[in-house]
């Protein structure tokens, strides 16, 4: 007979997460919701104050969103929120079809139920989020979709791939097309494919 320890468990839920990685995911939401408009500057100053941290641990954490295209230094402005152009949004597309095609290749030769089940799910969270008003939750969603499809290409480099526009979690040009304050007239959500 095997003896449990009875503090076997206990630390499963514990995350760490720096006060930088807190401080980007609090900038990377504002964002993403809309509260925070494309060529808007983040003075550094004043967002080290709203979040009460260091303006050192404002600038890694804006190392970290300009990583994933969210922002960008300016000259004479400091950070800003990135504009996407219509030739970035291209470039996303472009890159993300063709991960995405192998992967959907990978998945209709393998078919795998339990990825597809996994798909299902994510469209259903998708749907169920967008319904809420979520934003959030529907990228979140949108990316994790995405990445299983990528997944199922069985490429052990796929996850190493460094992280572009079009690999950023979530993209930046969803985030703002999903957003209440920049597409108003936005009714449903664009197809989980």
């Amino acid at each position: 007979m095997t003896e449990t320890s009875p503090i076997t468990g206990l630390g499963a839920n514990i995350q760490r997460q720096s006060t930088t990685d807190q401080a980007a995911d609090a900038v990377r939401q504002a964002i993403l919701s809309g509260r925070l408009l494309p060529g808007t500057p983040l003075r550094e100053a004043a967002l080290a104050a709203e979040l009460a941290v260091s303006r050192s641990t404002v600038r890694e954490a804006a190392r970290v969103l300009a990583s994933e295209g969210l922002v960008r230094y300016q000259m004479n402005r400091g950070i800003v929120v990135t504009e996407s152009t219509a030739e970035d949004v291209a470039d996303i597309y472009a890159a993300r079809a063709a991960l995405e095609l192998a992967g959907v290749d990978a998945l209709t030769e393998h078919r795998d139920p339990a990825v597809y089940a996994d798909l299902a799910d994510l469209v259903e969270q998708i749907e169920h989020a967008f319904h809420r008003g979520d934003t959030a939750a529907v990228l979140d969603g949108d990316r994790l979709f995405h990445a299983t499809l990528v997944a199922a290409t069985g490429s052990a480099a796929a996850p190493l791939l460094p992280p572009t526009p079009a690999r950023a979690a979530p993209r930046p040009c969803a985030g703002r097309a999903l957003s209440p304050r920049t597409r108003p007239h936005r009714r449903r959500p664009p197809p989980a494919t």
